[in-house]
């Protein structure tokens, strides 16, 4: 069996109040591992093993409430045929109030 070291990585919350981020993952539906990071966090480095499937979850949090999930779910596969190309992925900018209509 063959293991990959993989890197998760996000852009971290736009939001000044954010006191931690938490992130979960789940490989194939066992017991979730759960890890609270700082809130300039953006990478988690792990070793999954070849042919998992991979559940993560990452909230930001400040001291009242927490965002919504931001999630990906995508499988390990067989490493000994090439690996297929990764990172996409969509940021968001900027929020501004919408103009009035």
């Amino acid at each position: 069996m063959k293991i990959a070291k993989v890197r998760l990585s996000w852009l971290a919350s736009i939001s000044d109040d954010v006191v931690r981020q938490n992130l979960s993952i789940v490989i194939n539906s066992g017991a979730p591992t759960n890890v609270e990071l700082v809130p300039s966090a953006e990478e988690f480095i792990l070793d999954i093993p070849e042919k998992s499937q991979v559940n993560v979850s990452l909230t930001a949090s400040d001291t009242v409430n927490t965002s919504k999930a931001a999630t990906l779910d995508f499988e390990v596969p067989d490493l000994a045929i090439p690996a297929a190309p990764v990172g996409l992925f969509f940021e968001i900018l900027e929020v501004n109030d919408a103009p009035e209509v």
